[in-house]
Parts: C-alpha cells; structure tokens; sequence
C-alpha cells in the first residue's frame, strides 16, 4: 500500500529540505531507519506528483511563502486522524471486553492465549488507537515533526507562532510505499 506523508522540516530553502528529509529516510551506518514502517519511499510526493517514482521538490511547500496551503494540509492530516480515530472508537468497548478476557486466559493457562482467539483483531485495533495516542509515526499518522523526532502537530504548531521560526518551516511530502 502507499500512504502520503508530510514531513515538517525546518530550513533555508526548498533544496535544504528536500536534502534534510532525503537524507533523513536512509538508513543510518548502524541500519537504523527512521521510518521503519516503509520499505520504500519517493521523496516529493511520489504517485501524488507529476514525478511519480523520481525524487523531486515539486510539492514542497513553504510556510513562509505558501502559509494557506501549509495550513490546508495539516487541516487534512488531522480531520484525517479524527475519521481514524472515529473508526477506532466504534470497536473499543467490545474489543476491551476481549481483551479483558484474553489476559485472564493468558494468566489462567500458563502465559498461553486459546488457539481460537491468538490472531483476534481486536487487540491489533486497541493497538493502533494507542500508537496514534502516543503520537507515533506509522502509515496512519500522515506527518512527522523532523525537528522534535515526533508524529505530533504541537511542536510545529508553536515554531509557526513565531515569526522569525516560521519562515524555516516546509513541509516535504514523501509517497511511502508499506
């Protein structure tokens, strides 16, 4: 699946943060990957670009120089996770009461799950609710603060209230393929 993401980097220009989130998705010397999630990734917006599969700066967008249209796609991202959210909400209470049950299964048979209920897919929607809670950066999250290393919006939204920070921000868009 792809899945279109924004990267929040704080820069001089354009090429900086296109440089800044191209170099910051390779895996470093010790094969750590910041996005761990994708196994591959187009830096400028991929299949949402008119370079599809070649890196390119097309669709960076500048705050200082295109604030509505910066503004418009955190708008999105966040009604985005608010619908997620939403979905999530709807499968909490019965996916809570297994939950509840499988753990005294787990503690009655010996750290052993019954063979019917191992894969349930209730505990993987808890999971996800969870992981978007803590502000993680997965394939539902839509953007990522480069500069606080989060997938929270609050950090970039104090840098956009002050002037002299604002004008660094860009937003990298980056088609990742999971």
């Amino acid at each position: 699946m792809h899945t279109l993401h924004w990267i929040a980097v704080k820069a001089e220009s354009r090429q900086e943060a296109f440089d800044i989130a191209t170099v910051s998705l390779l895996p470093s010397d010790e094969g750590y990957r910041l996005a761990d999630w994708s196994d591959w990734h187009v830096v400028g917006g991929g299949r949402w670009s008119k370079s599809q599969y070649k890196d390119s700066q097309d669709m960076i967008i500048s705050y200082a120089e295109q604030s509505d249209e910066f503004m418009k796609v955190l708008s999105n991202i966040k009604q985005y996770r608010i619908k997620y959210m939403n979905e999530k909400l709807l499968k909490l209470d019965s996916g809570f009461d297994k939950l509840k049950s499988d753990i005294v299964d787990y503690i009655s048979n010996d750290c052993k799950l019954n063979n019917d209920r191992e894969f349930d897919f209730s505990r993987w929607e808890i999971k996800e609710a969870i992981t978007m809670l803590s502000s993680e950066w997965t394939p539902d999250s839509g953007f990522y603060d480069h500069s606080e290393f989060t997938a929270k919006f609050q950090y970039l939204e104090e840098r956009l209230d002050k002037p002299e920070q604002s004008r660094l921000e860009y937003l990298v868009p980056v088609d990742f393929h999971f």
